[in-house]
């Protein structure tokens, strides 16, 4: 994400539409790997990461990926931002 990161950040016209998906986040347990995740998010922007799961007929399974997600270093703020993202062509 950081090759990403720095793409978005020097305006690259490719990387105008990058979105990233943040449905199976692991090595949470390791402050580590939660910190750089929370650090990436915020270097792409948190407008760009969508929320998602394979397991969307599974309400159960939705909801332990979104707790699991909410394990990251982020505001509620950011998370608001998380949750209320849609993809521009899904719109």
């Amino acid at each position: 994400m950081a090759v990403f990161a720095e793409a978005i950040a020097k305006r690259d016209p490719r990387a105008m539409r990058l979105y990233f998906d943040v449905s199976g986040i692991v090595g949470l347990e390791i402050p580590e790997t939660a910190n750089l995740m929370a650090l990436r998010i915020r270097q792409v922007g948190v407008a760009r990461i969508l929320y998602g799961t394979d397991g969307s007929a599974d309400r159960l399974a939705s909801r332990k990926g979104w707790t699991a997600l909410r394990q990251l270093p982020l505001s509620d703020e950011e998370f608001g931002v998380i949750a209320d993202n849609v993809v521009t062509y899904m719109r």
